[in-house]
């Protein structure tokens, strides 16, 4: 089968695909935060194709939050092709992976009305870091939140679990957070976090 951006998306994670274009320079050689050449996403798609010039002449720069993508592609990363991850990328700092997750969940209490489901498994990310050392992704950091966060907790972490594996992550799964434990949800965690 061919592929086009088209029929990508059919077999994308429901939030699509994400990626950005980094040197190797910038994998071998590890600065903070990592300079990107180009960031595309799902969400940028339209913009990309009103203007695909000016596009790709803006979205360039550098980004906290890669820190943590590039410690999980050395620890748990497979290649798909080419060199083997040792030969790409260097080593990541626990502090820089740290500094990048605090960075990620810095905003938590206001972000978590707006985007419940990433926020929810990113703090249960934080918290497995912070607790156990264990390197998580949010699917596996919201699994962990169902065994070891309070009960009172639970029901959030399982519907953000549920949204981020179903393939229908629509508006109708927002809905149903109430808002007022997702704020006290965030600031539970975020104090979990900062002990």
């Amino acid at each position: 089968m061919k592929y086009t951006i088209d029929n990508l998306w059919s077999v994308a994670p429901a939030k699509g695909l994400e990626f950005h274009v980094v040197l190797l320079e910038n994998t071998l050689n590890f600065n903070e935060p990592v300079p990107f050449e180009l960031h595309f996403s799902k969400q940028h798609y339209e913009a990309y194709l009103d203007d695909p010039k000016g596009y790709v002449n803006k979205m360039h720069g550098s980004d906290p939050d890669l820190t943590a993508h590039l410690m999980i592609v050395t620890k748990v990363g497979k290649v798909l092709i080419g060199k083997s991850i040792k030969k790409v990328f260097c080593q990541i700092p626990s502090s820089a992976y740290w500094n990048s997750i605090l960075y990620d969940i810095s905003s938590a209490k206001s972000m978590i009305v707006e985007h419940p489901m990433y926020t929810t498994l990113n703090l249960c990310r934080a918290l497995v870091y912070k607790k156990e050392s264990v390197i998580d992704s949010k699917l596996s950091g919201g699994q962990w939140g169902l065994k070891k966060l309070p009960a009172r907790y639970r029901k959030i972490v399982k519907k953000a679990l549920v949204e981020y594996t179903s393939s229908g992550m629509t508006k109708k799964c927002k809905e149903k957070y109430d808002e007022l434990v997702l704020i006290e949800f965030a600031e539970y965690m975020l104090n979990k976090i900062n002990e």
